[in-house]
């Protein structure tokens, strides 16, 4: 028999590229690969479903949903609430942070025991507690991948809830953990002055080499395509200024194509601006979620992808999404705003894009303004950026090195 792998993670495959993207590499590896998660939308669900039809490992739901094993479900959502309710009042102890953190802590605790993996490997917050304490119960090996500066993912408030789990389960599972990993050189620096005695590796968020991406050079009577996507078409998400931006340019070859799941009053807000804005009808268009898999082919079909980091929560100041990769490998132009953690990406792979600053539309739309007016430098950026896909920013240079970690971790 050989080695077996489990992930253990809060969330679902299709809302965690970073994990099946490790899940892959180790399956393609060679090692027998088990993800154990939970139901977080329907969505998901649904495009679970076409996305674990290729895949080598195996992905186990546990705790239930809305519309199979209801009852479990229910239950895990009455324990998470009564965890909270405590927990607000400053007891973080006897595993109240945990199961304030995760709704389906326990049952993942238990799953994962259940499997019996030779190394486990935690993702999200909430599969932080379950991987560690499966591997301490079983004897063996354990890792943990900081997707994003968890403590301060979601507020800069030390005293908000969320930030008082984070910050209690990191101190309390980190030193546990062989191996520790991050997804940006920034995120590593944070969390190296949080904890100078623990080692952190960088694991770009980076994706596989997408092959024969053709860059045609744009007409200057074609329309400028610009494309942004996340889980979540909502606000506080940068879409606002993008949306200001193009009212400044005031030109109908301007369009913007937003892909996720739509907030309702999200996109009657923005199509309201469109309104007042005296837009065209096909200036602004949203899509709702599609396979993961899928996304980098309906990227190429645009020519300039929005990563509109807003800096808030400070995590957003140095982390480095999955847009951004995406668009790279697809061959997008680059318009990004002005974080540390973009600046520096760009700042080492120039040519590729250009900064905003996201409190001044007129810098986003100068960046804009000057692709539309010239064809040849957005033609030559979006050639740059696959340049870049294709030599360093992929998958396949990152995978090695997550690899070359598990080896090394089993090794010990």
């Amino acid at each position: 028999m050989g080695i077996k792998i489990a992930l253990v993670t809060s969330s679902q495959p299709s809302l965690n590229p970073r994990l099946v993207k490790e899940a892959d590499a180790l399956a393609d590896a060679g090692y027998e690969v088990v993800v154990i998660g939970q139901f977080w939308n329907a969505w998901a669900a649904e495009t679970d479903k076409v996305l674990l039809e290729k895949k080598k490992w195996r992905f186990i739901r546990i705790a239930g949903s809305p519309t199979e094993d209801k009852n479990a479900y229910l239950l895990s959502r009455i324990i998470h609430k009564i965890a909270r309710s405590i927990s607000k009042k400053g007891l973080l102890n006897y595993y109240l942070a945990e199961l304030s953190t995760n709704r389906c802590f326990y049952p993942l605790y238990k799953q994962a025991i259940k499997q019996k993996a030779d190394l486990y490997i935690g993702h999200n917050p909430g599969g932080l507690a379950p991987a560690i304490l499966a591997a301490k119960h079983n004897g063996v090996k354990c890792g943990f991948d900081a997707e994003d500066y968890h403590r301060l993912e979601y507020s800069d408030d030390l005293n908000h809830p969320d930030v008082k789990y984070k910050t209690f389960l990191e101190e309390k599972y980190f030193p546990q953990a062989d191996y520790l990993i991050t997804s940006s050189p920034k995120i590593t620096e944070q969390y190296e002055k949080n904890f100078p005695d623990l080692t952190f590796n960088t694991i770009l968020n980076v994706f596989p080499r997408v092959a024969n991406v053709n860059i045609t050079p744009s007409k200057p009577n074609e329309p400028l395509k610009l494309f942004w996507f996340s889980q979540t078409i909502g606000p506080n998400r940068g879409l606002d200024e993008v949306i200001e931006s193009m009212r400044i340019i005031d030109s109908p070859l301007i369009e913007l194509h937003a892909l996720g799941y739509p907030r309702e009053q999200a996109i009657t807000n923005y199509k309201a601006l469109a309104v007042k804005y005296g837009f065209t009808p096909n200036q602004l268009n949203f899509y709702n979620p599609i396979p993961p898999d899928d996304i980098f082919k309906f990227a190429t079909k645009f020519d300039i992808g929005l990563a509109t980091e807003i800096g808030v929560p400070f995590n957003r100041t140095i982390c480095l999404t999955n847009k951004i990769f995406t668009y790279i490998q697809a061959g997008l132009a680059i318009a990004a705003s002005n974080t540390t953690a973009q600046q520096d990406l760009l700042n080492k792979y120039p040519g590729c894009g250009n900064l905003f600053d996201m409190k001044n539309a007129e810098s986003l739309a100068a960046i804009l303004n000057g692709y539309l007016e010239n064809r040849d430098l957005l033609t030559k950026a979006k050639q740059q950026s696959y340049n870049y896909g294709q030599q360093a920013l992929n998958w396949e240079a990152e995978s090695v090195k997550f690899l070359n970690i598990v080896k090394h971790t089993l090794a010990k």
